[in-house]
């Protein structure tokens, strides 16, 4: 049961084993996620999975999506939610180049200045997930970089349980 367990964030391909347990373990918690998503992250990139134009770009990072599907849904069933986002003002990289003018458009209408390298998501003050992953292709891809991240929840300082805010 433990060695399926540590298989299923693991992806075979060209003689790489890939770990993509943290991407497994930030779209887990956005599904499970009733009132709340709060991100910190450095970067905040995500898949072309849906945009015809992109589909070979190589990004599958599924955060993004998986936030605009939360939010169609709890719009859908008319349910109160929100989704925080905090990234820095400006990207890293050449200013000039393709990437960080496609993050600077995505950006431009809504800008405070602020300086981010924290990489963190707390749901619904119940679960944090906090680590060294930032939310692109290149640390939730699992074959480049090395990356660590742990989970922790308050299962006494629940929503369900106090049928209110936990804080409250």
């Amino acid at each position: 049961m433990l060695r399926h367990r540590f298989m299923l964030n693991l992806v075979c391909g060209k003689n790489l084993k890939i770990d993509k347990s943290i991407h497994a373990a930030y779209v887990k918690a956005i599904r499970s996620a009733q009132h709340f998503v709060y991100i910190e992250n450095q970067y905040f990139l995500g898949s072309a999975y849906y945009w015809p134009s992109y589909k070979n770009a190589g990004a599958d990072n599924l955060i993004p999506m998986e936030l605009a599907l939360k939010i169609c849904s709890k719009i859908s069933a008319y349910e109160h939610f929100c989704v925080y986002i905090v990234i820095p003002m400006w990207p890293e990289g050449v200013p000039s180049s393709a990437a960080v003018q496609e993050i600077l458009f995505w950006q431009k209408y809504r800008r405070f200045m602020i300086y981010v390298h924290a990489k963190g998501m707390i749901i619904d003050d119940e679960y944090v997930l906090m680590g060294s992953a930032n939310i692109n292709q290149r640390s939730l891809d699992g074959s480049r970089d090395a990356e660590i991240a742990m989970g922790a929840y308050q299962p006494t300082y629940t929503w369900s349980g106090k049928k209110t805010h936990p804080r409250s």
